[in-house]
């Protein structure tokens, strides 16, 4: 799913339309590149198995309220 995700943004929504949509919410555009960058390394970690267990809870949304 994280690499879905990754690959949404570079091919449909492109990283300079993602960063301007991450503008439109008020957050720097480092954010925007932070985001697709943990999501494609995340997604390539899980898939190759280096993040087991805990690890895997480090790429969890954080719950909301």
């Amino acid at each position: 799913m994280f690499l879905a995700q990754a690959y949404l943004k570079f091919a449909v929504f492109t990283i300079p339309g993602f960063v301007g949509y991450f503008a439109s919410l008020g957050l720097p555009a480092v954010m925007a590149c932070a985001v697709i960058a943990l999501e494609l390394l995340g997604g390539i970690a899980l898939v190759a198995l280096f993040l087991l267990g805990d690890g895997a809870l480090a790429l969890k949304p954080a719950p909301r309220g």
